[in-house]
């Protein structure tokens, strides 16, 4: 069972299930259109910035728009001795 992160919402694990399903770079409009569940792209959008801003995403330095997971994100959704202390909000930690 994954950790309960508060800052996290349930977005959160389509995205990265997507990613980690794909295993490429991708535009925030290629997984929008590509999901399962219906998830708007400004909602998309959004939550890959905060992924990225915790480390559980990145962006592609070469292509701006495309986003891979790191291993952060695959330790979220793999590691069964993971933590939500693991995954802090990097975002409110540096205010």
């Amino acid at each position: 069972m994954r950790p309960l992160v508060p800052w996290m919402s349930k977005v959160d694990d389509t995205l990265l299930e997507w990613l980690d399903d794909h295993d490429i770079a991708a535009t925030p409009k290629v997984i929008c259109v590509n999901l399962e569940t219906a998830v708007s792209y400004s909602q998309v959008n959004r939550r890959l910035w905060r992924l990225e801003e915790n480390d559980m995403v990145f962006r592609d330095p070469d292509r701006n728009d495309y986003y891979a997971i790191t291993d952060l994100g695959r330790r979220y959704l793999h590691d069964s001795d993971a933590s939500a202390a693991d995954f802090p909000d990097k975002a409110n930690e540096q205010q």
